[in-house]
């Protein structure tokens, strides 16, 4: 917008905080209506309200920055946190999971958020399931001073892919490779032998007293009886 004010010629009621000398008050004053009127054509409806009744361009102007300065900060807040929570989703082409990273990267630099590159490389890796542990491992320990640009994360990246693809591997997260290799490896096992299950039989006691079965002398009846009448 600023460079369309000054394209348009229209930009000393905004930007100049005197009045030309060779201008009158009210050719001032009109020129201020013009700035406002043509600021306003550009303006969202949502924003439209806020500034409707503003003749004064370089107030509508200061009026513009505020409101639009908040919206950037919530606007860097939400990209942050969209770039924090990235993860590549199962079964999606590698391509489309790349573009959604770079496209957040180019709204947050637009926005004056520019983070350097080796860093956009490093958080690009981040977003990679665990089961690319390994390869991230291997990208860093291989590259130049442990260094990963975004352009070296993009090339391995898809290089990666393509081996996988031409092994059959598909690209998913790891708790479903983690699954499918557990299942995997229960079909290579091979089946346990059962043994019999040997019951431990209970041995038969045998009073000495009486000769019945069921029960140890000790515990007979009949000699208790037979205590008891001798008492």
């Amino acid at each position: 917008m600023e460079d369309l004010l000054y394209v348009k010629e229209f930009h000393e009621p905004v930007f100049s905080e005197q009045k030309p000398e060779s201008m009158k008050d009210e050719g001032w004053r009109l020129f201020h209506r013009q700035v406002c009127e043509f600021i306003q054509q550009w303006i969202d409806d949502s924003v439209l309200n806020y500034i409707n009744d503003e003749t004064d361009a370089r107030t509508l102007w200061t009026k513009l920055d505020q409101l639009f300065q908040v919206q950037i900060g919530q606007n860097k807040l939400c990209l942050i946190k969209q770039l924090m929570y990235l993860r590549y989703k199962d079964d999606t082409p590698m391509v489309d999971h790349v573009n959604d990273f770079l496209g957040i990267i180019k709204k947050l630099a637009n926005i004056g958020i520019d983070f350097d590159d080796e860093v956009n490389g490093l958080i690009l890796l981040n977003t990679l399931p665990e089961s690319w542990e390994s390869f991230r491992s291997r990208m860093i320990n291989s590259s130049p001073s442990a260094k990963v640009t975004l352009e070296i994360a993009k090339n391995r990246i898809f290089e990666e892919e393509k081996r996988m693809q031409a092994l059959g591997i598909f690209l998913q997260s790891n708790t479903q490779v983690l699954v499918m290799e557990n299942r995997a490896r229960s079909k290579t096992r091979e089946p346990k032998r059962q043994g019999r299950s040997r019951s431990k039989s209970r041995s038969i006691v045998k009073c000495y007293y009486c000769g019945q079965s069921g029960h140890m002398k000790r515990n007979c009846n009949l000699l208790k009886g037979k205590d008891k009448k001798e008492v």
